[in-house]
């Protein structure tokens, strides 16, 4: 006999974790941690970040002259609830965003991220 699986719930979240580069006020670049954003769609995460380094609101915070960029790391996360039980699956990736220079785009792939 076989037995029943009931799928009550599923969920997707995608989140950023990052680094962003930009102009320091004093003078010269600098790196900080980027603001961490969530979004239930990949592409409205994105949206998220570039507004993010756009607008100079993503360097959480520490005030940069001017942001020029970042490398985060893009995660899906898709919860399961299978018989009153719950799994996770995650899928991550990274990606950088931004007018980077081939020099920045070196420096910030030198940077691991962990979630």
């Amino acid at each position: 006999m076989k037995k029943t699986v009931q799928i009550t719930h599923k969920e997707v979240i995608y989140y950023s974790k990052g680094v962003v580069i930009g102009r320091a006020w004093g003078g010269g670049i600098c790196a900080y941690n980027a603001r961490k954003y969530t979004a239930p769609t990949k592409k409205e995460l994105y949206n998220k970040i570039i507004e993010g380094i756009e607008d100079d609101s993503i360097d959480a915070g520490f005030g940069f002259e001017k942001v020029k960029g970042g490398k985060f790391l893009i995660t899906k996360r898709t919860n399961i609830t299978i018989d009153d039980r719950i799994y996770t699956n995650k899928v991550m990736h990274y990606k950088i965003f931004g007018n980077l220079s081939p020099k920045e785009k070196r420096v910030l792939n030198k940077i691991e991220l962990i979630d």
